[in-house]
């Protein structure tokens, strides 16, 4: 977003230089992208982070970030629309009324102003507006978007006398309904988007764009004032939805807090009587539906200690957030009950407080040192480790790892019932997928011209609706495609399997086949399943998951074997012991080596010579490189090894690890790969 640096002039009392304040600003709050000298003004380019937009989208934002890194103050007002306007004695209940839902609104205000002028904008307005990219319209258009730069806060106007009659609605859509927009651009409106409306129709879409109908024209002399905040993820997903992406959509998007609402509309008021002269309507219509409390945090000091790692006094810490219009109470002798200002909703808890006193301070104040932590024994059956187990076999099986969408389209076939989405970003993504599968075989179609054979695998979580709700569960899913190996295809991906199965403890993996069965498997569509070439996966009587071919009658073009893990069964039925060993006391020795074999040899057959010929000394083996080019020749291709060679009761010398490595290559020629340090 872009700030002026002569407008944070005049809401700082004192303020350093651009080229120190960008300085500042990028080591104590937000990365300064650039800063750029505009006529005589320095425009600043600051990536405002979605947690601080709530509160920084505008000047007053930035301002108060500068007063608490430097230490300044603020001026009690701008310079400019301070003066109060006019106030009629007419209520604005007799000139206006008001209705929300309480779906997608947290906090609508509305106010009315008569007897105004429609005319340019002052200079200053224009060009603060010019420098942050946007152009002048009018005055009543320029004020609202000025209050939006200064505040953060988007506001919109109406012609009060376009109404069809005395009376707004915020309400949601009715599918298809028409809206033009302020530009003249005709859209198609679904349910789901939040509309400010009359008895006629359309006025605005809610957080997003204004329409032509009640647009402020020369003409205009009375006018009704907007401010909301509306539920984020719906102006965000109508914003998408109809590809209106506008300054305000992009505030709302990202939140704003309704907690100071009536302040920046009285804000709002006064400019529009500086600009256009008028009388404000007595009072505000405020629709208030769920605005949320500001809770107080409990900060100990001592945790805030251990947390930075630096021991800040406790008056140091009281006058960070002091700086940062926290409220702070003493409670009890080390803590201290810390309200957050009503304009910072990124504030939630303990962590939260006491980051924004380790920021202030400044993190280059604190030395680094390294933490201290007690060696904890794992869980015996690790989740995480186990899946990088998988990950770790199938990438030595020559598999690649992909990460696809957890969403699909409603053409898709499934065998279970779908969780359909509410909002959608499109047809294509409408409900949460069942099975990895499918979107691995579109990784298969899509790469179907690089290669002879293509191995691919997924760890992910499908979804599904059964008696007790929508379930979650991780699986792990691989297909395998070859056209040299058709007839031998299954049975080397059941060779696969068993070798997935053994490497991670588990010694009783059998297979179930199903051949001329009807399959009753959940988790694939039963078309993808061939009739002859599927089996269950199975330990003792627990089913673990499912190897097939593909159904001939799916086009692949390829014949394609797959692989379903039911990663929560077979957790539970590995038998791996994790073994609890000392950090070693020794140092130990790594050797590099690379291994020129056939394009259809495995690496796991290479790292069993490896193993076998290294001995004792080798405590570790990883494969860390693959190649095929031009450079290894045709039908070949280069594994490239770590081996980590290390010994419990004393250093190894050079000559301990070149015996080492001798035998591992004699070991290799004697197989017949060749092998390259």
């Amino acid at each position: 977003m872009k700030f002026s640096y002569l407008w944070l002039k005049d809401l700082v009392k004192s303020i350093p230089n651009p080229e120190k304040l960008s300085e500042l600003l990028t080591l104590q709050f937000m990365q300064v992208e650039e800063v750029k000298k505009v006529r005589q003004d320095f425009i600043f380019d600051i990536d405002i982070l979605p947690n601080r937009a709530p509160d920084t989208s505008g000047h007053v934002g930035i301002a108060r970030e500068i007063q608490a890194i430097t230490g300044t103050t603020l001026k009690s007002s701008s310079d400019h629309g301070s003066k109060k306007i006019k106030e009629s004695t007419t209520p604005i209940s007799k000139l206006l009324t008001a209705h929300a839902p309480r779906e997608g609104v947290e906090r609508y205000i509305l106010s009315v102003v008569t007897d105004i002028e429609v005319r340019q904008s002052p200079k200053y307005i224009k060009e603060r507006l010019l420098s942050c990219g946007i152009r002048s319209i009018n005055n009543i258009v320029d004020a609202t978007n000025y209050v939006m730069l200064e505040t953060g806060y988007p506001a919109h106007a109406f012609d009060y006398d376009a109404l069809a009659d005395p009376s707004i609605t915020v309400r949601f859509a009715r599918p298809g309904e028409p809206f033009e927009t302020l530009d003249g651009v005709h859209f198609k409106l679904g349910a789901r988007h939040l509309l400010i409306s009359d008895a006629a129709g359309p006025l605005a879409i809610a957080g997003v764009k204004g329409g032509k109908r009640s647009g402020i024209t020369g003409k205009t002399k009375r006018i009704v004032l907007e401010l909301g905040v509306f539920d984020r993820a719906l102006i965000r997903q109508t914003s998408r939805a109809l590809g209106l992406v506008t300054d305000a959509s992009l505030r709302f998007s990202k939140g704003i807090s309704s907690r100071e609402l009536d302040k920046v509309m009285t804000r709002l008021i006064n400019l529009i009587g500086e600009v256009a002269g008028g009388k404000a309507a007595k009072g505000f219509i405020d629709i208030k539906k769920n605005i949320p409390k500001v809770a107080s945090i409990s900060v100990n000091i001592d945790k805030v200690v251990s947390l930075l790692g630096r021991s800040i006094n406790q008056t140091e810490i009281i006058s960070i957030l002091a700086r940062l219009s926290f409220v702070v109470r003493p409670q009890g002798k080390r803590a201290l009950l810390v309200t957050p200002p009503p304009w910072r909703l990124d504030i939630e808890n303990e962590a939260d407080a006491i980051e924004e006193v380790g920021r202030i301070y400044g993190y280059g104040n604190i030395t680094p040192s390294i933490p201290h932590a007690a060696l904890v024994h794992p869980d015996e059956h690790d989740s995480h480790a186990i899946s990088d187990k998988a990950r770790e076999a199938f990438r030595v099986f020559g598999f690649y790892e992909m990460q696809n969408y957890s969403f699909e389209s409603k053409a898709s076939i499934a065998s279970v019932p779908r969780l359909e989405l509410q909002n959608p970003l499109s047809e294509e993504y409408a409900f949460l997928r069942t099975s990895l599968v499918r979107g691995l075989l579109e990784n298969i179609r899509t790469n179907f011209h690089n290669g002879r054979e293509l191995r691919f695998f997924e760890i992910g979580n499908v979804f599904c609706q059964d008696r007790k709700g929508p379930n979650e569960r991780a699986h792990m899913s691989a297909v395998f495609a070859s056209h040299s190996k058709a007839d031998t295809l299954y049975f080397e991906a059941k060779g696969i399997v068993e070798a997935f199965a053994e490497r991670s403890g588990l010694t009783d993996v059998c297979f179930e086949d199903v051949a001329g069965k009807q399959v009753l498997w959940p988790f694939a569509d039963k078309i993808l399943l061939h009739p002859y070439r599927s089996a269950f996966i199975k330990s003792g009587t627990e089913v673990l998951g499912i190897l097939y071919q593909v159904h001939p009658e799916v086009n692949m073009k390829i014949p394609v074997v797959g692989i379903e893990i039911l990663m929560p069964e077979f957790i539970q039925r590995v038998e791996e012991k994790f073994e609890f060993r000392p950090i070693p006391r020794y140092p130990s020795i790594v050797r590099d080596i690379s291994v020129i074999v056939s394009r259809d040899e495995s690496a796991e057959s290479i790292m069993n010579i490896i193993e076998k010929a290294g001995g004792q000394w080798l405590a570790d083996l990883d494969l860390f490189d693959y190649y095929e080019g031009d450079a290894v020749g045709v039908d070949q291709k280069s594994l490239a090894f770590h081996l980590i060679f290390q010994s419990r009761d004393r250093t190894l010398t050079d000559e301990e690890i070149t015996l080492c490595m001798d035998r591992i290559f004699e070991a290799l020629r004697h197989e017949g790969f060749e092998a390259r340090i």
